[in-house]
């Protein structure tokens, strides 16, 4: 939050939703709106990759090719 320079707020006392705050401080909020669509679209990518194991992702990717390339041969035969 402070490398992308986002103003804070106050937290709204009538918020009652559990939040770890930022910085660990539960006081106060900012709103991801506030990120430039690109930038937020890199950070959400980096922390996904970060979870999940790109080998077995690009597997997943080229099974899901290889199978919609199988059924849209299928579906080509029936449609003739």
């Amino acid at each position: 939050m402070h490398d992308l320079n986002l103003t804070t707020q106050p937290r709204k006392v009538s918020d009652k939703k559990s939040y770890p705050g930022i910085g660990g401080e539960t006081s106060i909020t900012c709103q991801a709106e506030a990120i430039p669509p690109d930038q937020l679209a890199r950070i959400v990518r980096a922390e996904v990759e970060a979870l999940i194991c790109l080998e077995s992702h690009a597997e997943a990717l080229a099974d899901e090719r290889e199978a919609r390339d199988d059924l849209s041969k299928k579906f080509s035969k029936v449609m003739s």
